[in-house]
Parts: C-alpha cells; sequence; structure tokens
C-alpha cells in the first residue's frame, strides 16, 4: 500500500490542491500520524502554511485550518501528530520556484 503522498507547493502566493488523506497508513481523521519532508532545497524564502480540513457529510473538505507554517527555519522532517481528512499547503510568501512536500505515513 502507498505510504506516501505529495503535496504540491505553489510559486505564486495562493492555496495548493487538496489532497486527500484515504489510504491506510495515511487515513485522516483516524488518530494517525505522519512525517513531512520538505524539499531537498528547503523553502528558501517562501513561507508556506500546512493547512487540514475534515472530511464533510459529502465527502469533501471542510474548511481548513493552519496546523503548521513552514519556513527556512524548518527542521525536516516535521511530525504531524494527528492527520486531517485533507490537506494542503497555503503559499503567504511565493518560493523561488513551485515544489512539493512529502508526507509518510507512520505504521
Amino acid at each position: 500500500m502507498p505510504n506516501i503522498k505529495k503535496i504540491a507547493v505553489p510559486a505564486t502566493v495562493s492555496a495548493g490542491a487538496a489532497v486527500a488523506l484515504d489510504v491506510t497508513p495515511l487515513l485522516g481523521g483516524e488518530g494517525r500520524e505522519g512525517l513531512l519532508f520538505g524539499p531537498s532545497g528547503g523553502l528558501g524564502t517562501g513561507v508556506v502554511q500546512l493547512q487540514g480540513a475534515p472530511k464533510t457529510a459529502a465527502g469533501v473538505a471542510g474548511t481548513y485550518t493552519t496546523l503548521m507554517t513552514l519556513n527556512s527555519a524548518t527542521t525536516f522532517p516535521v511530525e504531524i501528530p494527528d492527520l486531517p481528512n485533507y490537506i494542503r499547503a497555503n503559499v503567504t510568501t511565493a518560493p523561488a520556484a513551485a515544489t512539493e512536500l512529502t508526507l509518510e505515513g507512520v505504521q
């Protein structure tokens, strides 16, 4: 089973695409945890809010809340103790280029 999900980080100030955490061990809303790895060159001057949302009754993402803020001082990997059903990167200060974060499930 896949235990990795890629989270796109846009190169502009905007929210990235939602990523459903719907496979074991990345099963959001089930009290599971994950490790977040940054890009090999780091985020540089970029500032990214990692945001999560619960699943609504219709099975889509609800309201996003900020789980943590990532920047050049962030030491990866970062533990996310309680994975949400959906996760995304919300860029508040644009990095030099679009990149991605890697979320690895912990069994």
